[in-house]
Order: C-alpha cells, then sequence, then structure tokens
C-alpha cells in the first residue's frame, strides 16, 4: 500500500512539472523542427508498451524520450527527450537504423525543456525498415525507444 501511494505521488508530481514545461522546445541542432504527425510529448512520459499512434516512447526517472517516423515523398525520422526533473544533463540524439548509429550535435539541457533532432532520408528501402530512437546522456549511458516501423 505504501510504495502504491509513494507511486501514485511522483505521478502526480512528475505530471506537474512536465505541465510546467509544456511549450518550451528547443532544437538540439539545425534539423527541421519535428512534423505535425510526430508524437504529442505526454506530460507524464508514455504508455507501458511504449507506443503512441504508431510512434514509440521510452519512460525515464527524469523525462521521456520520443521516436517517430513520418512517411511521405521522403521519410523524416526525429527523435526528441522531454526533460521534466533533475540536473543539467549534456548528451546527444540520434537514431539506430540496421547496425548503424546517427547522432546530432551535442548539447546540454535541463529540466523544463524539449530538445529534438530530426534527419530525413530520400532512400526508399528506409521507408519501412525498423529504426531505434536514441539518447546518448555523457557519464550516464545510452537510452533507447522501442523500435519503430511501418
Amino acid at each position: 500500500m505504501r510504495n502504491s501511494v509513494t507511486k501514485a505521488t511522483r505521478s502526480i508530481a512528475v505530471a506537474a512539472l512536465a505541465l510546467t514545461a509544456l511549450g518550451t522546445t528547443t532544437s538540439a541542432h539545425a534539423a527541421s523542427a519535428p512534423s505535425a504527425n510526430a508524437p504529442t510529448l505526454y506530460a507524464a512520459g508514455c504508455p507501458g508498451d511504449g507506443k503512441i499512434n504508431g510512434n514509440t516512447c521510452t519512460s525515464l526517472s527524469s523525462g521521456a524520450v520520443f521516436h517517430s517516423k513520418v512517411l511521405g515523398a521522403n521519410v523524416t525520422i526525429t527523435t526528441s527527450y522531454k526533460k521534466v526533473s533533475g540536473g543539467k544533463i549534456t548528451a546527444q540524439l540520434g537514431y539506430s537504423h540496421r547496425g548503424t548509429y546517427h547522432y546530432g550535435g551535442t548539447f546540454t539541457q535541463s529540466a523544463g525543456t524539449t530538445k529534438s533532432s530530426s534527419w530525413t532520408s530520400y532512400d526508399s528501402g528506409f521507408r519501412c525498415a525498423p529504426t531505434i530512437g536514441l539518447l546518448k546522456v555523457n557519464s550516464q549511458g545510452t537510452f533507447q525507444t522501442p523500435v519503430a516501423s511501418c
């Protein structure tokens, strides 16, 4: 019972911090802004299965990592990190595709902000190939989302 109350209290605190952070988006590097079809950056993290409207996400203790693929004439991949709590980090956003890793520039991030990086591919073989969103944090390791595909 005590554990449930503690978890509920934490969830309320994270949701309150995230609501304060809504609308504070900055770009990790000079990439295109996330598409209107990109997943909404949910205030309290992501669902337990890591899937949001065909996109993927992973909840972390200090926020959530989101990963989307938008198909059109080309494929736009976006990885975002919404940081709702904790100290300042130095990190990179990226994605993995068929065993290769692609990262944007290094950035610093404080609680209450969102960083995003986007990549565009015109390769038709890339359209439904699985990709994984990555957040590489200096001195902490790399966090990843579930696989995104068609």
